[in-house]
């Protein structure tokens, strides 16, 4: 990735439900105001070849990163700025914790479990993201402020060693 650049992205399964076709849509929208914008996609699965297919005539395409399987996804996590859920459906996103723990933010569509994670505002960012339009705009503004976006990385990072530590899951259980 050049420097600087600005990294959106996500480490899931490529399957339609997560809609990574979706965040091509976005960054043909934002690409052109945002010329540090850059994609970052870590996944192998069904929709792979349809995503290397609209890849290869996307207008920005040199900003797109297809990186299939990546047995280490802590590097890829540390590379983005801004993890993006927009997925139709999902329970608690293993990706949305891993990308915390790294001091990542993240922003999750409702239907995502994000709720359960992240508060708003204040360590990511939780919103209807049902269409690319409503997408783009809440990328752009979880974007727009270097500052808060690094407050919320290092509030993600707290969130998740608070309430997601093993020793917070074992005290759970014995709670119940």
């Amino acid at each position: 990735l050049p420097a600087p650049a600005t990294v959106i992205g996500m480490v899931a399964r490529l399957a339609p439900h997560k809609r990574q076709a979706d965040l091509l849509e976005v960054l043909a929208v934002l690409g052109g105001p945002c010329p540090e914008l850059h994609l970052l996609l870590a996944g192998t699965g069904p929709d792979a070849e349809r995503l290397a297919a609209l890849t290869a005539v996307h207008p920005y395409r040199e900003r797109i990163h297809l990186l299939g399987f990546t047995p280490a996804p802590e590097a890829v996590y540390r590379a983005l700025d801004l993890l993006v859920l927009p997925s139709r459906y999902e329970g608690l996103s293993n990706a949305m914790l891993e990308a915390m723990a790294c001091g990542v933010p993240v922003l999750a569509h409702e239907a995502c479990g994000g709720r359960e994670v992240v508060t708003s505002g204040e360590d990511g960012l939780v919103a209807e993201l049902g269409d690319v339009h409503r997408l783009s705009t809440a990328v752009r503004e979880a974007l727009a402020d270097r500052a808060r976006l690094a407050r919320w990385g290092a509030a993600a990072r707290a969130t998740v060693t608070r309430r997601f530590s093993l020793e917070e899951m074992a005290a759970g259980y014995a709670r119940l």
